[in-house]
C-alpha cells in the first residue's frame, strides 16, 4: 500500500472533523470509512507478520505510525483491530519513538 493512499484519507477525516470549520457530514462518512477501510487492511497484513513490512521493524512502520495511531483524535475505536492496537503498543514502546514522542510533546 501506497503511503499517500494512507495520508490523504487520514488528513481528510482530521480536516473535515477539526478544521474546516463547516459540517460536512458526507465527507466525514466517506473518509470514516476509507480510514476504517485501511485500518482492517492493516489488520491483515499484521495477521501475517509482526510489523507492515514484514518480519522486521522498517521504514514502513516509521512512515505510517502517526497516522495509524491518531484514531483518537480521529474518533475511532480500535478495539476491533487487536493486532493494531498491539502493533501500535510495540511500535510506541520503541526508545526512539519515545524520544520522538517526548520531543513532539515538549514542542507542543
Amino acid at each position: 500500500m501506497h503511503l499517500s493512499r494512507i495520508v490523504v484519507p487520514f488528513g481528510q477525516l482530521w480536516w473535515f472533523r477539526h478544521a474546516s470549520g463547516t459540517p460536512n457530514p458526507q465527507a466525514l462518512e466517506r473518509y470514516m470509512k476509507e480510514v476504517l477501510r485501511i485500518y482492517g487492511v492493516v489488520e491483515c497484513r499484521l495477521a501475517a507478520v509482526p510489523y507492515i513490512g514484514g518480519e522486521d521493524y522498517t521504514i514502513a512502520d516509521i512512515a505510517m505510525f502517526p497516522w495509524l495511531r491518531s484514531h483518537d483524535k480521529l474518533g475511532i475505536t480500535i478495539d476491533d483491530f487487536p493486532r493494531l492496537k498491539a502493533w501500535l503498543a510495540r511500535v510506541a514502546a520503541r526508545p526512539g519513538v519515545q524520544r520522538g514522542l517526548q520531543a513532539l510533546h515538549e514542542a507542543r
